[in-house]
């Protein structure tokens, strides 16, 4: 089982020694693929510590191409050397001891299995203060209905068997919410997914990313993608469009507050 991990880079010079050095701890044989897009910050201390490692891989785009072309980058590099499985690893997230392990041990367990994402803790990235614990649904039916309203996949945690690519193309240029659109097009394939129940990775916020910065643009990308799989029949298929319009006139401060308020009151009543 050859993996390959795939980072999009730039400028995320203060977390991605980090990110690389969680990577590098990972106990099974793996290639790493860096594809810096056009960064004025170039990842040089990482470069000097993994540079030669037969597991690192640096491609540096001329110009400045997007988080997509990036991706696709990678991911048709890891397949043209080999790759039997790809996960996505975010340049600011970190990656736990136990994720790639246990996801290569539930595609051994699961000969079906074609995508399988994990729970993941949100930190803020300054501080390292605990904000919230995110966690989709398990199972591959719950996962199709929640898709409908919402993303049911934390995209850093995403591992995907070499397949998908090969049944459904790649990451498509013009979205936004490019994991959502990308879940949707497997999920409209009928293509068998998961997640593991326990945190593998932890998801820094930060003020700058795209998720912040451009989030309304993001909502606005999935509510596109909501109506290009919309079923007029189907409650949960009219729900996540509603739910999206509300989420895209709701301050994103607010959606923060409210999710770090619900995470305390679980620690306080059952943790």
């Amino acid at each position: 089982m050859t993996l390959a991990i795939v980072t999009t880079y730039y400028n995320e010079i203060e977390t991605i020694d980090d990110v690389v050095h969680a990577i590098s701890k990972a106990p099974q044989p793996f290639n790493f693929y860096l594809v810096d897009d056009c960064s004025s910050k170039p990842p040089t201390e990482v470069l000097e510590k993994y540079g030669k490692k037969p597991w690192f891989h640096y491609l540096r785009n001329k110009t400045n191409k997007g988080p997509v072309f990036g991706l696709n980058r990678g991911i048709k590099q890891a397949l043209s050397d080999g790759a039997c499985f790809i996960a996505i690893n975010d340049a600011d997230d970190i990656s736990y001891d136990n994720r790639f392990q246990d996801q290569l041990q539930a595609f051994d367990q699961d000969n079906d299995l074609m995508m399988l994402g994990g729970a993941a803790d949100f930190v803020e990235e300054k501080t390292g203060r605990a904000l919230w614990q995110t966690r989709h649904p398990l199972k591959n039916a719950d996962i199709h209905r929640k898709h409908r309203i919402n993303a049911s996949f934390v995209h850093s945690t995403v591992m995907y068997r070499a397949e998908v690519f090969k049944t459904i193309g790649f990451y498509r240029e013009g979205y936004y919410a490019l994991d959502y659109d990308m879940t949707a097009r497997i999920l409209a394939k009928g293509l068998k997914v998961g997640n593991l129940a326990q945190p593998i990775l932890k998801y820094h916020v930060r003020q700058g990313s795209m998720s912040v910065s451009k989030r309304r643009a993001q909502i606005a990308s999935r509510l596109r993608v909501q109506w290009q799989n919309f079923e007029p029949f189907n409650i949960w298929s009219l729900w996540g469009i509603l739910r999206s319009i509300l989420a895209y006139c709701t301050p994103n401060q607010a959606i923060n507050t409210f999710k770090n308020l619900l995470y305390r009151l679980k620690i306080k009543f059952h943790g």
